[in-house]
Protein backbone atom coordinates (compact mmCIF):
# COMPACT_ATOMS: atom_id res chain seq x y z
CA UNK A 1 0.00 0.00 0.00
CA UNK A 2 1.37 3.01 -0.80
CA UNK A 3 0.25 7.00 -0.48
CA UNK A 4 -0.44 9.19 -2.93
CA UNK A 5 1.84 10.23 -5.38
CA UNK A 6 2.60 14.17 -6.12
CA UNK A 7 2.37 15.39 -9.23
CA UNK A 8 6.18 14.75 -10.32
CA UNK A 9 6.32 11.00 -9.70
CA UNK A 10 2.53 10.75 -11.40
CA UNK A 11 4.61 12.36 -14.33
CA UNK A 12 7.30 9.91 -14.19
CA UNK A 13 9.87 12.74 -13.88
CA UNK A 14 11.10 11.44 -10.30
CA UNK A 15 11.66 7.29 -9.75
CA UNK A 16 9.10 5.86 -7.62
CA UNK A 17 10.24 4.76 -4.56
CA UNK A 18 9.23 1.28 -3.15
CA UNK A 19 10.78 -0.92 -0.77
CA UNK A 20 13.88 -0.85 1.32
CA UNK A 21 15.35 -3.49 2.81
CA UNK A 22 18.28 -3.37 5.87
CA UNK A 23 21.16 -6.14 5.71
CA UNK A 24 22.35 -5.87 9.71
CA UNK A 25 21.74 -4.02 12.38
CA UNK A 26 23.30 -0.85 13.79
CA UNK A 27 26.13 1.31 12.00
CA UNK A 28 27.75 -0.38 9.46
CA UNK A 29 24.85 -1.83 8.40
CA UNK A 30 23.28 -2.03 4.36
CA UNK A 31 20.46 -0.37 3.59
CA UNK A 32 19.25 -0.91 -0.13
CA UNK A 33 16.25 1.59 -1.21
CA UNK A 34 14.45 0.26 -4.70
CA UNK A 35 12.44 2.45 -6.84
CA UNK A 36 11.07 1.73 -9.97
CA UNK A 37 13.55 3.04 -12.09
CA UNK A 38 16.69 1.68 -10.13
CA UNK A 39 18.35 1.40 -6.73
CA UNK A 40 19.96 3.46 -4.09
CA UNK A 41 22.64 1.75 -1.65
CA UNK A 42 23.34 3.10 2.36
CA UNK A 43 25.65 2.79 4.66
CA UNK A 44 24.36 3.18 8.19
CA UNK A 45 26.58 5.78 10.11
CA UNK A 46 24.80 6.50 13.18
CA UNK A 47 22.15 4.45 14.75
CA UNK A 48 20.60 5.25 17.85
CA UNK A 49 17.53 2.87 17.98
CA UNK A 50 14.64 4.04 18.24
CA UNK A 51 14.58 7.18 17.75
CA UNK A 52 17.59 7.79 14.68
CA UNK A 53 19.29 6.24 11.93
CA UNK A 54 21.92 7.96 8.98
CA UNK A 55 23.22 7.06 5.94
CA UNK A 56 25.67 7.72 3.89
CA UNK A 57 24.93 7.22 -0.07
CA UNK A 58 27.35 4.48 -1.20
CA UNK A 59 26.01 3.87 -5.03
CA UNK A 60 23.03 4.46 -6.78
CA UNK A 61 21.48 3.39 -10.58
CA UNK A 62 19.05 6.05 -10.99
CA UNK A 63 18.51 7.86 -13.91
CA UNK A 64 19.87 11.25 -13.80
CA UNK A 65 22.63 10.57 -11.78
CA UNK A 66 25.04 12.48 -13.84
CA UNK A 67 23.43 15.37 -12.68
CA UNK A 68 22.25 14.98 -9.42
CA UNK A 69 23.52 12.37 -6.55
CA UNK A 70 22.31 11.79 -2.67
CA UNK A 71 25.35 11.79 -0.50
CA UNK A 72 23.55 11.28 2.65
CA UNK A 73 19.99 11.05 4.39
CA UNK A 74 18.46 10.15 7.39
CA UNK A 75 15.51 9.59 10.09
CA UNK A 76 14.64 11.28 13.24
CA UNK A 77 11.57 10.23 15.64
CA UNK A 78 10.58 12.30 18.13
CA UNK A 79 7.27 12.12 20.42
CA UNK A 80 5.04 14.99 20.28
CA UNK A 81 1.96 15.11 22.31
CA UNK A 82 1.64 11.47 22.85
CA UNK A 83 2.06 10.94 18.85
CA UNK A 84 5.37 10.14 16.67
CA UNK A 85 6.98 12.58 14.52
CA UNK A 86 8.72 11.20 11.66
CA UNK A 87 11.17 13.23 10.16
CA UNK A 88 13.35 12.41 7.05
CA UNK A 89 16.46 14.45 5.55
CA UNK A 90 17.96 14.05 2.20
CA UNK A 91 21.67 15.89 1.40
CA UNK A 92 22.08 15.76 -2.06
CA UNK A 93 24.74 16.84 -4.71
CA UNK A 94 23.63 19.05 -7.82
CA UNK A 95 25.68 19.62 -10.94
CA UNK A 96 23.30 21.88 -12.63
CA UNK A 97 23.68 25.57 -13.50
CA UNK A 98 22.63 27.80 -12.75
CA UNK A 99 21.95 27.53 -8.97
CA UNK A 100 18.96 29.61 -8.72
CA UNK A 101 17.39 28.49 -11.87
CA UNK A 102 17.09 24.65 -10.38
CA UNK A 103 17.88 24.36 -6.90
CA UNK A 104 13.70 25.47 -6.24
CA UNK A 105 13.07 22.74 -9.11
CA UNK A 106 15.40 19.99 -6.67
CA UNK A 107 13.83 21.02 -3.55
CA UNK A 108 10.70 20.36 -5.07
CA UNK A 109 11.46 17.00 -6.65
CA UNK A 110 13.43 15.95 -2.98
CA UNK A 111 9.65 17.23 -0.94
CA UNK A 112 7.67 15.51 -3.15
CA UNK A 113 9.85 11.68 -2.67
CA UNK A 114 9.81 12.73 0.78
CA UNK A 115 5.92 12.38 0.85
CA UNK A 116 5.11 10.09 -0.62
CA UNK A 117 7.24 7.94 1.96
CA UNK A 118 6.37 9.34 4.63
CA UNK A 119 2.44 9.29 3.86
CA UNK A 120 3.04 5.74 2.63
CA UNK A 121 4.56 4.87 5.80
CA UNK A 122 1.88 6.90 7.78
CA UNK A 123 -0.75 4.70 5.86
CA UNK A 124 0.85 1.18 6.68
CA UNK A 125 1.37 2.36 10.69
CA UNK A 126 -2.51 2.81 10.24
CA UNK A 127 -3.83 -0.20 8.51
CA UNK A 128 -1.26 -2.36 10.89
CA UNK A 129 -3.32 -0.81 13.81
CA UNK A 130 -6.34 -1.86 12.44
CA UNK A 131 -5.14 -5.42 12.27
Amino acid sequence: MYGAKPFLLQLGALPVPRRCTLEGEGKGSVRTCYFDKGTIMQEVTAWQKPSRMEFEITGDTLPGNQWLTFSKAGYELTEEAGEIRVTRHTIIESRLWLRWDWEPIERLGVRSEHDFVLQSLDQKLRLAKRD
